[in-house]
């Protein structure tokens, strides 16, 4: 066999194999774009993170995560995310509306000309040591004349309202009372007053430990919270 016939069939050669190659990784490409689901790409040999839900990633860049079933994901969904004002009664009139706990208790003062205290939500817990009061002027906050210019303290805390985040400061005495006392501008202007002792709750029932105890609560209830213009 002559020098020339040996190249041809080399090159023949080459080209049957370059276009067998070809044909291969044409079908592999158009096989992976076929891939639509994790089941698809994971039976295809892909590789799987150990993630929990998997993911699985296809070579042209892709990737799918396994699916779970209803049961499972609400077994990963944590408490914080789910709603715990789901089982809270709605109180609302004219000028407020808002979620609150079943065993706490409203008082809602309708207006009333003669007195400049009404149109008045007061809003306590069981014990009534710890309450808010929702008020469309500013609500008096009696210290009783205490000396409390050594014993008072202030510190940052974050309020939302209606979305809007409010940063007030928190007053606490060291003869067990706190109280936080913060205006919400609409149309008019609307006084938030929380914590313990007159005229929130009731002096001789003010409880610090409990105020902290309830602070947190008190915050998602003011979340909820809908302000009339």
């Amino acid at each position: 066999m002559q020098k020339g016939q040996v190249l041809i069939f080399l090159i023949v050669g080459i080209l049957i194999l370059a276009a067998i190659g070809g044909m291969y990784f044409f079908q592999k490409r158009e096989a992976i774009k076929k891939i639509s689901s994790f089941e698809e790409c994971n039976k295809a040999g892909y590789q799987v993170f150990l993630s929990y839900p998997g993911k699985c990633h296809t070579p042209d860049g892709r990737s799918f995560i396994e699916p779970i079933s209803e049961e499972n994901k609400k077994k990963l969904q944590s408490p914080s995310s789910s709603d715990e004002t789901a089982n809270w009664k709605t109180f609302s009139n004219n000028n407020y509306s808002f979620k609150y706990p079943v065993d706490w208790s409203i008082q809602d003062q309708p207006k009333d000309s003669t007195n400049r205290y009404s149109e008045v939500v007061n809003i306590k817990n069981l014990s009534g040591s710890v309450a808010i009061i929702l008020s469309p002027f500013q609500y008096p906050y009696g210290l009783e004349g205490e000396d409390i210019a050594k014993s008072i303290q202030t510190n940052d805390l974050t309020v939302t309202i209606e979305g809007n985040q409010y940063l007030v400061k928190e007053t606490t005495f060291l003869k067990n009372k706190a109280f936080v006392d913060m205006k919400v501008q609409r149309t008019k202007e609307h006084h938030i007053l929380f914590g313990t002792g007159y005229p929130a709750a009731e002096d001789k029932l003010a409880s610090l430990s409990d105020y902290k105890s309830n602070r947190n609560l008190i915050l998602k209830m003011l979340s909820t919270l809908k302000i009339a213009e």
